[in-house]
C-alpha cells in the first residue's frame, strides 16, 4: 500500500482499518496512477478536485473505493466502497456497498462515469446530480518536461461572478502551459465563449509540484504524464471555486475524428447528467447526439435525439489558428443554437482513445453553461 499525499494517506489508513474491521467491504488499490496489465486487468487510482476526490478501481476484484475531502491536506469526511461494471464503450456503472460520512450516498445507489483507462475518468456523483467531478491518473513524480494544453472550464460555483456564460469578459477555455523548470502552471491563453476573444495570459500558480500536483493556499494543479491536467481555483473559497480539465495540446485531423463516442453532458441550466451516444462520419461536418437508457448503458440503449453538432472549423478558435481545438455550434432538438467549443486529444490511455472536452452555452439559459465529454470507441 503507497500513498503519496494527506488524502492519499488517510484513504489508506483508514481503507486498511475497514478491511480489517470488515472483510465484507471492498478494499481499494491505492497504488499511484499504477496500472498491472492490460485494461482488461488493470486497476487505476484517480486523483481531482470536488473538492478532493480520490477513486480507485479495483477491475480484478471488480470493486471501488471513493474518498472525499474539504481539500487535499484535509482529512476524509466521506469514504463509499462498491462494485463497479467498465464496459467496453467506456461508461462505469458503480454501485454502493458501504458509505460512512457527510455526503455518503445510500446502499444501492448507482453513480455514472465515463473513462479513457489509465488517463482520466469523470464521474457523475451517486444521486444524479450534474456536477463534473473529474479526475487523473497522477505520476509517482512530477514531469521533468515543460507541455501544452488545452482546458475547459468544467465546474464554476453559481454563488460567484464568474459564472456568467454570456460575458465577454470571463474565460471558459483556452490554452495551459505548465513549466517545469519553474514548477509553474498558467493559462496562456482564456477565450470567452460568446466572443471567443483571448482575454489575455495570467499565472495560476508557482509552487514546489509533489506527485504531481501543484498547491499554494487557494490553487491546486494536478498534471499526468500524458500531458493532461485539472486546475482548482479558490479552494478556500467554496462560493467562487472553479474546475478546469485539460488534454494535451496536438494538432488533430478532422477525418481522424470519424467514430462511434460515447460520454456525458452535464447541463448547469437544469441540474441534468445526461449519458450520451454520437457518430461522426468519415470527412463528417455535423453529428446527432442521443440520449441513452441509464438502464441500458452497456448496449448504450438510444432514447431520444439530444441535440446536433455542426463543425465550422479544426484546430482553430474562430479566426484563430490553435492546435487541438474544434469551433462548433450546438442545437439542442427542438431549441436554440449556441456556440460550442471542443478540445479533442486522440491516443489516450490504455486502451487507446480519442477524448474530446466541449464547452458551450446552455440551450435552455445562455448565462448557464454546458459540458460534454466523450470517448471514442474504435
Amino acid at each position: 500500500m503507497k500513498c503519496s499525499n494527506s488524502l492519499k494517506m488517510i484513504l489508506c489508513i483508514v481503507t486498511a482499518l475497514f478491511a480489517a474491521a470488515c472483510a465484507d467491504i471492498p478494499s481499494p488499490n491505492n497504488s499511484i496512477g499504477g496500472s498491472s496489465g492490460d485494461v482488461a486487468t488493470a486497476s487505476y487510482q484517480y486523483d481531482g478536485p470536488g473538492s478532493a476526490y480520490t477513486i480507485d478501481l479495483d477491475e480484478v476484484e471488480e470493486t471501488f473505493g471513493i474518498g472525499i475531502a474539504d481539500s487535499l491536506s484535509d482529512p476524509l469526511h466521506t469514504i463509499v466502497y462498491g462494485t463497479f461494471e467498465r464496459f467496453d464503450n467506456g461508461f462505469i456503472e458503480l454501485t454502493v456497498t458501504e458509505a460512512t460520512g457527510t455526503m455518503a450516498p445510500a446502499v444501492d445507489d448507482v453513480a455514472i462515469a465515463i473513462e479513457a483507462p489509465g488517463f482520466g475518468v469523470v464521474l457523475r456523483p451517486f444521486g444524479g446530480a450534474a456536477e463534473f467531478v473529474p479526475s487523473l491518473v497522477l505520476p509517482d513524480s512530477c514531469t521533468s518536461g515543460d507541455f501544452d494544453a488545452n482546458w475547459i472550464l468544467t465546474s464554476c460555483n453559481d454563488e460567484g461572478p464568474s459564472c456568467d456564460a454570456t460575458s465577454s469578459a470571463i474565460g471558459f477555455f483556452g490554452s495551459f502551459n505548465y513549466d517545469a523548470s519553474a514548477e509553474s502552471g498558467s493559462f496562456s491563453e482564456s477565450y470567452d465563449i460568446d466572443t471567443a476573444t483571448d482575454l489575455g495570459p495570467r499565472v495560476v500558480a508557482t509552487t514546489s509540484c509533489s506527485y504531481g500536483i501543484l498547491e499554494t493556499s487557494d490553487t491546486a494543479i494536478y498534471l499526468n504524464d500524458d500531458g493532461g491536467a485539472i486546475v482548482h481555483e479558490s479552494t478556500d473559497d467554496s462560493a467562487d471555486t472553479r474546475h478546469a480539465f485539460a488534454l494535451p495540446k496536438q494538432a488533430i485531423v478532422q477525418a481522424d475524428l470519424a467514430g462511434d463516442y460515447y460520454g456525458l453532458a452535464f447541463d448547469k441550466s437544469d441540474g441534468s447528467g445526461t449519458p450520451l451516444y454520437m457518430g461522426i462520419a468519415v470527412g463528417g461536418a455535423s453529428a446527432t447526439i442521443y440520449e441513452l437508457d441509464e438502464g441500458e448503458l452497456e448496449a448504450a440503449t438510444q432514447v431520444a435525439v439530444y441535440g446536433t453538432i455542426a463543425i465550422t472549423s479544426v484546430n482553430q478558435i474562430g479566426a484563430t489558428s490553435s492546435d487541438g481545438w474544434i469551433t462548433a455550434t450546438f442545437t439542442e432538438d427542438g431549441g436554440p443554437t449556441r456556440p460550442l467549443y471542443c478540445t479533442a486529444a486522440p491516443d489516450l490511455g490504455d486502451p487507446l482513445d480519442t477524448v474530446v472536452l466541449c464547452v458551450g452555452q446552455s440551450a435552455a439559459v445562455d448565462q448557464e453553461f454546458l459540458n460534454f465529454m466523450f470517448v471514442s470507441d474504435f
